[in-house]
């Protein structure tokens, strides 16, 4: 057989436009009892959703690579406040950049009682929350959440701590750092802005493969919340029988750090199957090239897929004469 693939070519429509589409295509010859070849069967396969799809994505990716490039100019020169506090003396430690980040000036006394003051109320308790469950499971912490200045502006820090033991592992400091990461955050609205004016469905996850964002249209075709999404619950919207390989499947990719690529079944809000092409890639830190984010794209194929299993049908038919 001949086959060639994401062969590009050039078809007007009937109103005379020209579409740009590619095509996987093969030819097969049919065989007669004692070998000698009775007829050729060619077989077209519309791939231009799977092309367009890779293409989207290659994009949307280097857009994305682009903005954390200028923002890693900015981090270079940003100033990254330290602080340690002394839980069993009460006393903190705290140099004048973290002061200046929360809008306090020094007559305020204690540095860390002002910043709890200054979390923002939606933040509040997933912030003290993570900070006490680092010191119970004798872990680091790291947390974004935003914070109100004393001037009533609002900023995104990201803040990363280490509990110190003493004794019986009872828990004797806290020290730590806290950047201000506002400008990042606006960065990411963007992006989400982005995706929700492209009609394909766009997803990002996490370095370790957690869903993190879904854009608006994914989630109406799914017919559920973006917390439905989150984490590994958006495997429960696959079809049963395709979970456990989108699983190794995935896991493998996060695992090498290679392109992600599957089709698989999502389930659509009214409780039907439809197929789609999944392709993620990964987004990697400028300098350390070390993976931060997936960037990944879902095309519906239900139809070329429809499509397929007629043409199977077909060639089993004449293979049968």
């Amino acid at each position: 057989p001949f086959i060639g693939q994401e062969i590009p070519l050039n078809i007007p429509d009937e109103s005379g436009v020209t579409k740009n589409l590619w095509v996987d295509f093969s030819y097969h010859p049919f065989r007669d009892a004692q070998g000698g070849i009775k007829g050729i069967s060619a077989i077209l396969q519309d791939v231009t959703e799977k092309v367009l799809a890779r293409k989207v994505i290659e994009e949307s990716g280097i857009r994305y690579r682009k903005a954390n490039e200028q923002l890693d100019l900015v981090l270079e020169n940003a100033q990254i406040a330290t602080w340690q506090i002394d839980l069993k003396a009460g006393s903190e430690t705290v140099l004048p950049d973290v002061i200046a980040l929360i809008g306090e000036g020094a007559e305020s006394g204690n540095v860390h009682e002002g910043f709890r003051q200054r979390l923002y109320p939606e933040d509040a308790a997933e912030a003290t929350l993570t900070v006490n469950t680092a010191i119970q499971n004798h872990t680091s912490y790291s947390h974004e959440y935003r914070i109100i200045r004393k001037d009533q502006s609002v900023k995104w820090v990201l803040s990363k701590g280490t509990p110190k033991y003493g004794r019986e592992g009872v828990p004797v400091s806290i020290s730590g750092v806290i950047m201000d990461i506002t400008e990042r955050k606006q960065r990411e609205d963007q992006f989400q802005a982005i995706t929700e004016l492209v009609p394909q469905f766009i997803w990002m996850s996490d370095e370790k493969g957690a869903i993190i964002y879904s854009n608006p249209q994914l989630l109406d075709y799914m017919g559920v919340d973006l917390t439905e999404t989150v984490g590994a619950r958006w495997i429960e919207l696959l079809h049963p029988d395709d979970r456990e390989q989108v699983i190794h499947k995935w896991q493998k990719a996060i695992e090498t750090g290679k392109t992600y690529e599957m089709e698989f079944r999502i389930r659509s809000k009214a409780g039907t199957y439809g197929w789609f092409l999944n392709r993620a890639s990964p987004i990697r830190e400028k300098k350390t090239m070390v993976i931060n984010r997936w960037l990944g794209i879902t095309v519906d194929i239900s139809d070329r897929k429809a499509a397929e299993n007629e043409l199977k049908r077909t060639t089993g038919f004449l293979n049968s004469i």
